[in-house]
């Protein structure tokens, strides 16, 4: 839409009987505003951004993905999907396969996503206004600057979720390739997180659908499910979920193991559930403070009044948009543990909204007959976008100031002292047991590696699992094996992850009963240290 107005005779005839450079200029002012917030997005999302922070086991295991798929290994990862790799994976065919490459693809989507909301609300509702007021909020609210800072992929998950739901309708339109080319975006889409699959078939059908009566009617639906664009897309993503089940079904059987325990948890629902509500308002879900209930408050009242404009011009999106929301938030409620940025797509959505719905109240001012109206008009809307702003100015300033901090308690700074202690073992007579063992296993190619999340996620932390890792341990000495055990805050905090009967720690705690550990190094960041588990057992205590 935006490319009509400005190819239109009305709108560039005066600029032809300019000079070169003035017609140009002329050209380019209405871009002005967009480029001015993805330069300022661009900058929050790279001023001091000199150094790597990077979670596991997300993101090496991610990097590991890309690497398996790029050579023809299936599957692809034992513990995700394959949809992120299949999005880095074009990336990383021409670019190396680094943690600057991950991080340059991860701000470039954080940038895109900008770009993409713009568009999506111009061409939704030609209301320019608006969409510049979306793209201004995606590029200060501090959940996405501070995610895109980072080695993590909820960014390129909002992106991917986005660009399918608003191609949609246009891809329903289009030929064979085109829709065979979207299934494949459909595919990673969806198989970004396993909670995807759930979540987004319903909104991406109903976005897909023709321009007919609202509510459709029982025949138009079924009609639209008989559509070439639906089966076409539909067969791409079957036929590739078909490939992924074969090759990744003994990873995917862990999740109906009963050794390895349940993700889902229904006692915390409720709890998560409200938490999860205010993420997707205010963008933070860790922390509450009295005056974000006012917050939270003007977003929804804002994203209500752009509800009801956007229903009075395309009404299959927002239907698609409020079934997004409304299965998003309790799916990932289910889930055991809370994340904010699980919500970051609903908030994303929700902020779309209340951007319509402040582009629409700045419409009502010439409507408005008395002063007091326009006063009161805009003394709620000041009350409603001025606090909220301010809070993410006042979270995006603390978070670049401390982010020097952030980066030296890194795991990077850990993995480098540990990679340099393990670069000078023997490899092919050595073996590194460790539950981060993707982020080290690179510093000695020859060495062998026991990754524990992978053993912990097949047999469960039991009896079993324990047993199975002292006895592999004990065949690693048999072998002529030196065995370097990584003791990481997996164990420090004892977690239990998925439910498990015990913890990581207690995989350090048998190691210490049935063996000699002596320490190597312990770093000062992190509580992560490493061990050389020597045949014997000695008395040991817990560690300090």
């Amino acid at each position: 839409m935006v490319s009509r107005v400005l190819d239109s005779p009305g709108v560039l005839a005066p600029s032809a009987a300019l000079p070169g450079w003035r017609g140009l200029a002329v050209r380019l002012l209405p871009w002005a505003p967009l480029t001015a917030i993805l330069a300022g997005a661009l900058f929050l999302r790279l001023y001091r951004l000199d150094g790597f922070v990077t979670y596991y086991p997300d993101t090496y295991a991610q990097l590991d993905a890309v690497d398996n798929l790029l050579s023809g290994r299936f599957p692809v990862s034992y513990l995700y999907p394959p949809g992120i790799a299949l999005f880095l994976a074009p990336v990383f065919l021409v670019m190396p396969d680094t943690l600057l490459t991950l991080q340059v693809t991860v701000v470039a989507s954080g940038v895109a996503l900008i770009a993409v909301g713009y568009a999506a609300v111009v061409a939704a509702t030609g209301d320019r206004r608006a969409a510049l007021c979306f793209a201004a909020a995606l590029a200060i609210c501090a959940t996405f600057v501070f995610y895109t800072r980072l080695a993590l992929f909820d960014v390129i998950n909002t992106l991917l979720i986005a660009a399918t739901l608003f191609l949609a309708p246009a891809v329903a339109r289009r030929g064979p390739a085109t829709q065979a080319a979207f299934g494949v975006l459909v595919f990673a889409a969806l198989t970004v997180r396993l909670t995807n699959l759930v979540v987004l078939p319903l909104p991406l059908l109903i976005a897909s659908l023709p321009q007919v009566s609202w509510p459709p009617s029982p025949a138009e639906f079924l009609r639209h499910l008989r559509s070439r664009a639906v089966l076409t897309t539909g067969l791409v993503v079957a036929a590739l979920y078909a490939a992924y089940l074969a090759f990744a079904f003994d990873s995917l059987t862990r999740f109906v193991d009963p050794k390895a325990g349940s993700v889902v948890d229904w006692s915390s629902f409720p709890s998560r559930l409200g938490r999860y509500v205010q993420t997707s308002l205010l963008g933070y879900g860790d922390q509450f403070r009295p005056g974000d209930a006012l917050f939270a408050a003007a977003v929804l009242a804002l994203a209500i009044v752009g509800a009801r404009r956007l229903w009075a011009v395309d009404r299959r999106l927002l239907v698609s948009i409020v079934a997004l929301v409304a299965l998003w938030l309790p799916v990932h409620a289910s889930y055991e543990v809370f994340q904010d940025r699980y919500a970051m797509p609903a908030f994303f959505f929700i902020l779309m909204l209340a951007s319509l719905g402040l582009s629409g109240s700045l419409d009502w001012f010439t409507k408005l007959q008395f002063p007091w109206q326009r006063v009161g008009l805009a003394t709620l809307l000041t009350l409603a976008v001025v606090p909220f702003v301010g809070r993410q100015v006042e979270i995006n300033t603390s978070l670049l100031l401390l982010w020097p901090d952030e980066l030296a308690r890194s795991h990077e700074v850990v993995y480098d002292q540990l990679r340099a202690v393990l670069r000078d073992a023997d490899g092919p007579h050595s073996t590194l047991v460790s539950s981060q063992a993707l982020a080290l296993d690179e510093a000695n190619e020859d060495m062998a590696t026991l990754d524990l999340i992978e053993h912990s996620e097949t047999y469960g932390i039991n009896a079993d699992a324990i047993d199975r890792l002292v006895s592999y341990v004990r065949d690693q000495h048999a072998a002529g094996k030196a065995v370097y055990y990584h003791y990481t805050e997996f164990e420090d905090v004892r977690s239990r992850f998925r439910k498990y009967e015990l913890t990581f720690y207690d995989y350090y705690a048998a190691l210490q009963r049935e063996f000699s550990l002596v320490e190597l190094l312990r770093t000062e960041e992190r509580p992560e240290r490493l061990y050389l588990v020597m045949p014997g057992s000695v008395i040991a205590g817990p560690p300090e």
